[in-house]
């Protein structure tokens, strides 16, 4: 799998989706789990759902290895722009600003609120 960072997949689009994502793997094992409406649904129905949920799980596991999306910001930034340096190798990520070719152990100065999730997840690092 190519890295999460090099398909894009960090741009507030995917944080949306992600959302998006996990209500639907939620209702998907509610449909499963519930007798009642499980047997509501035909033997190919049944299947689609549970192909879909595993096909879920095995994307979330890939990701995850990758990166911590369950990493929520705590603090808010306290600066609108801010200069950070490359710590861990990311690659070129989408971002509200554009987009960054961020290169292992180069500066480069974004808006904090386009790049905090990288900041938490330790790619980048604030400098001042």
């Amino acid at each position: 799998i190519e890295t999460a960072a090099n398909s894009g997949i960090l741009s507030p689009d995917f944080r949306r989706d992600l959302g998006r994502q996990r209500s639907v793997a939620r209702d998907t094992v509610r449909l499963l789990t519930d007798p009642e409406i499980r047997s509501k649904f035909s033997p190919h129905e049944v299947d689609f759902l549970q192909g879909y949920n595993s096909s879920v799980s095995d994307i979330r596991n890939e990701v995850l290895d990758v990166l911590d999306l369950a990493q929520g910001i705590t603090v808010p930034p306290k600066d609108m722009r801010v200069n950070v340096v490359v710590v861990r190798e990311c690659g070129t990520v989408q971002t509200e600003s554009g987009t960054f070719a961020f290169k292992l152990g180069q500066r480069y100065q974004a808006a904090r609120s386009h790049v905090e999730h990288l900041i938490v997840q330790g790619y980048l690092e604030v400098v001042p």
